[in-house]
C-alpha cells in the first residue's frame, strides 16, 4: 500500500478555513497578485483536514497581463524562429552557390587543359613538319649548289 502525503496548507475546521479566506485575499491584492473570483474549502480524505480552493477568472487583469506578456514572447520566439531559419538558409545557398562556382571554374580549367593539351599537340606537330621542311630546305640548297 502506497502513502501519499498531503503537502496543501491544513486546516483543522471547515470554519477556520472559510474564516482565513479573507486573509488569503488581501495579501493577494497587496502584494497584486491574480485574485481568484471564487473562494471554498473542502475536506481531503487524505490528510483528514480542511484545504481551501481557488477559482481563477480568465477575465482578471493580472491573468490578461500574463497572457498578452506571452503571446508577446512566443511572437519574438517566432520571428526569431523565422530570423535563424532565414538566416541558416542564406548560408546554406551561399555555400551551394560557392560551390556552384567552384565547379565551373574547375571545369573552365579542365576545358582550357584540354586546350592546352590541343595546342601542345598543334605545335609538336608543327614543329616537326618545320624541321623535316628546313632539313629538305638545307638539302635542296646543297643540290643546287
Amino acid at each position: 500500500m502506497s502513502y501519499s502525503k498531503c503537502t496543501k496548507v491544513k486546516f483543522s475546521s471547515e470554519k477556520y478555513a472559510k474564516d482565513h479566506i479573507p486573509r488569503i485575499l488581501e495579501k493577494k491584492k497587496k502584494r497584486n497578485k491574480n485574485v481568484p473570483t471564487e473562494m471554498g474549502t473542502y475536506f481531503c480524505k487524505l490528510c483528514k483536514s480542511w484545504h481551501i480552493t481557488a477559482v481563477y477568472s480568465a477575465t482578471s487583469e493580472a491573468y490578461n497581463s500574463k497572457v498578452q506578456k506571452l503571446e508577446t514572447e512566443v511572437k519574438e520566439l517566432k520571428l526569431d524562429l523565422q530570423h535563424s531559419v532565414d538566416q541558416d538558409w542564406t548560408a546554406e545557398r551561399r555555400k551551394i552557390r560557392k560551390d556552384e562556382y567552384v565547379q565551373q571554374i574547375l571545369e573552365q580549367n579542365r576545358v582550357l587543359r584540354k586546350k592546352n593539351k590541343n595546342l601542345e599537340n598543334q605545335y609538336d606537330t608543327l614543329l616537326s613538319k618545320y624541321l623535316v621542311l628546313k632539313k629538305l630546305v638545307e638539302d635542296a640548297g646543297h643540290f643546287n649548289v
